[in-house]
This record gives C-alpha cells, structure tokens and sequence, in this order.
C-alpha cells in the first residue's frame, strides 16, 4: 500500500502555526503571573483596617441641645422691660445627669424666639424692644439693663417690636472656637470670654403699660461635652 508523504510546503506551514500557538501560550502565562489573583473587595484585611479605625478612636464626646422656657416678659411698675439671660448649661433640666457623665463642656449655639403676647388690637401700648450679646458679663456676673444704651453698645444689637406678628429669631453672636471649661464652671464668677459658655442676652424696652405681659420667649442651646467618667 502507497504511502503518503507531506510536501515541503505543507511541513513549512505546518511548523510556522506551531510556533505561533507557542509564542501565543507563553505571552498568556506571562501576563497571567504578573497580574496575580484578584482580591476580593471587602476582604478580610479591608474589614479588619476599618474595625482597628473605630476601635482606635474613643467615644468621649457629645454634641448636646437643650431648650429653657424664658417667658412671658413684661414691663415694670414704671412701664420699662429689663431682662438679661445667661447661656450656661446649668439651666438645662437634665444638669445633674449631665454632671455624673461629663466634666467638660463649651457652648456652640443659641437661638431665642419670641412671640407676642398683645394684639395689635389691644389697648396696650407698644414700643420697640432692643436686643444684644454681652460678652464681657456670663449667667453668673450678669446685671439688668437699665437703659437702651446698655443693650445699644452690645453685640449683635437689634431691634422689633413688641406686637410683632410673626416670631423673631435673635441668634447669639458665640465666639468661635471657645475652650472648654469644666461643666459645673462654664460661667465662672471670673468671666472668662474665650471658654464654657459666656455671654449674657440683654433686652430694654421703656413707654410702655405698667406690669403688663408682652413677649413669650424661649432659648435652644447647643454644647459639645467632653471627658466621659
């Protein structure tokens, strides 16, 4: 029986496409140990870099709001409005709770809101009520307005009527990045104006109805406590 024999034609073709598929599988292998195995995302290191990150950082702070009822307002027996408020954290409800928790304390914020008492119909009568920040006095050293230029030359002084129709928002001018003072000490009788909680808000009206009732108001206050016990 004939046997066939391979031209050298079909033996030249033959040997170029072998050693393309072995240039080819020696490229893939390669590439293939130079990029390694895929790491899964969300891996065991990744979970174990974000549980050392909490862990390394104590829980010893918070940020604290509280609200105080300051109203109703009302003039005197000689018809003028006098009133100051202390920004100290004493006069939240939950002040002694507060102490056995934290020992540091600074304020962040206040906000007042007023409302009026008397319509615009009643026989009383209205004036304009001056409103500024003492930062030189706190809720401990304060004392009552009495005159429209001791409120005028304060901080942030404005001015609204006392039959206003809708609430008036005063924010208090706190002084930014204040220190922190011991929290049963944020308004020392030695005012200290760059620490706790200085300040004092201080109102003066005057012309106005003997002892009569005009202003409801309340404050909201921010602080940041410090040092867990």
């Amino acid at each position: 029986m004939a046997q066939t024999q391979l031209t050298p034609k079909c033996t030249l073709r033959g040997v170029y496409e072998l050693r393309f598929l072995l240039v080819r599988l020696m490229s893939d292998v390669k590439i293939s140990s130079r990029r390694g195995p895929k790491r899964k995302r969300g891996g065991t290191r990744s979970r174990m870099r974000r549980t050392t990150s909490l862990v390394s950082q104590p829980v010893n702070t918070m940020v604290y709001r509280t609200s105080f009822q300051l109203g109703p307002l009302s003039s005197g027996t000689t018809g003028a409005m006098a009133e100051s408020f202390g920004l100290s954290i004493s006069s939240s409800s939950e002040y002694s709770t507060l102490q056995n928790i934290f020992t540091e304390v600074r304020l962040i914020s206040a906000v007042i809101r007023f409302a009026a008492v008397q319509s615009n119909g009643s026989t009383t009568t209205q004036g304009i009520v001056w409103i500024g920040t003492n930062l030189v006095m706190n809720g401990t050293t304060f004392t009552l307005p009495s005159a429209v230029s001791n409120v005028s030359n304060c901080t942030r002084a404005l001015t609204f009527p006392t039959n206003i129709v809708r609430p008036f928002i005063y924010v208090v001018p706190v002084p930014p990045a204040l220190e922190f003072s011991n929290l049963t000490a944020d308004a020392p009788a030695t005012v200290t104006p760059w620490a706790g909680s200085p300040g004092v808000v201080q109102m003066w009206a005057d012309h106005l109805t003997n002892s009569t009732a005009y202003l409801m108001a309340s404050m909201q206050c921010t602080y940041l406590l410090r040092g867990r016990q």
